[in-house]
Order: C-alpha cells, then structure tokens, then sequence
C-alpha cells in the first residue's frame, strides 16, 4: 500500500511540475538529483518512512530513445546481481527516476525495489524482493546530485550495508562515469547495491 502511495505523491510532484528548472547554459543532455521542498520531503517521509529513496529528473535531445534503469547488487567488489530490479522504456524529451527500497514489516529479510521511469503522460515501473542485510550497519548516496552529462552507462546512488562491527566511509568520489573503479571503491564492503542507468538511441 505504501508503494502505491509513494508513486502516487510523486506522480501529483510530475504534474504540478517541481523542480523543473532549467539551466540555458547547461548540456540540453543532463541528469540531477530531484530536489523536493521541505513539503514535499514531509510527504514522501511520511510514506517511505527512513527507507532509502532516489530521485532524478532529465532532460535529452532528441536523439536519446530510451532509458534502462536498474539496480545491482556487488559483494566485496564482486558483481553478483547483474539485475537485482530493472525497467526498461521509451522516452520524451524530459521526465524523472524513482528507486526505493522497502523493507516488509514484522522483521522479514526480504525487501520491495521499486524502480519508475515518469513523463508527463505515464508512470512506468517494476519491483522485485531482495534480501537486504538484517544485522549491519548501512549508508547510502546520491553519487549524481548536481547536473551531469547524460552518458550511456551511469552509477546514480550507492546504498552500503558492512558488518556491525565496520564502520562505512563514504567517500566523494566523481565515478558516476566508471561504475567499475566505483565497485573497486567499495570492495571492503559485503553488500553495495547500485542504482544504475543507461541512456540509448534506439527505441525500446
């Protein structure tokens, strides 16, 4: 039920058109994080609650078809979900991701991924369950936050979970670009899930 609630919100944040604002002097090609008003983050913490949730609006020319977005799942710097959740659609010349992570109540392992691709005439998603870390310590971030070229293979976010007893340095690093060298970054780490996309210039 919180799902459909979450896209719900979001989907009155597409319509109402926040965040919607364009740099002239930037790539007519570019990804950000979706910054949200103090209101709209009250919104969506009330629905997802402290899970973790990733935001992001872009805009491409026209020669971008579509978009793959996913999340994969390393452990020590070994890949071992290759698709863990995965979406892939055709898209306008602007429109918004969503990711978030559920954990399902009463202390069960599994949690709901939800990944949606929003334009301004639909809401395109998937979710899968994964086995989140029970007993660990976790971070997570937005490694796109401020406007970037859109590439054809991009690393979004990153949520780390160690052992309890290890703590989690997350360090600032310009690897959106090198999803391998970002998985060297966080080999010390059991779990690291990425919040991945890819943009094409063929259709679906």
């Amino acid at each position: 039920m919180k799902q459909i609630l979450l896209v719900a919100c979001l989907s009155v944040f597409v319509l109402a058109g926040c965040s919607e604002k364009v740099d002239k002097e930037k790539s007519e090609n570019y990804i950000q994080h979706l910054e949200l008003s103090k209101h709209e983050k009250s919104l969506i913490q009330a629905v997802a609650g402290d899970n973790p949730t990733f935001l992001y609006e872009f805009k491409v020319d026209e020669k971008w078809k579509s978009v793959k977005l996913w999340v994969e799942k390393y452990e020590y710097g070994q890949l071992k979900e290759k698709e863990a959740v995965a979406i892939s659609v055709g898209i306008e010349e602007k429109g918004k991701f969503v990711v978030s992570f559920s954990r399902l109540p009463n202390g069960k392992p599994n949690t709901i991924v939800r990944v949606s691709v929003i334009d301004d005439n639909a809401i395109y998603s998937n979710e899968g369950n994964i086995k989140l870390p029970q007993k660990s310590s976790s971070a997570s971030e937005n490694i796109v936050s401020e406007k970037v070229k859109v590439e054809h293979d991009m690393v979004l976010a990153q949520l780390i979970y160690s052992k309890q007893d290890q703590g989690i340095s997350i360090g600032n690093w310009d690897l959106y670009d090198d999803p391998s060298r970002l998985a060297e970054k966080t080999s010390m780490y059991s779990a690291v899930y990425f919040v991945r996309c890819s943009f094409f210039e063929k259709g679906i």
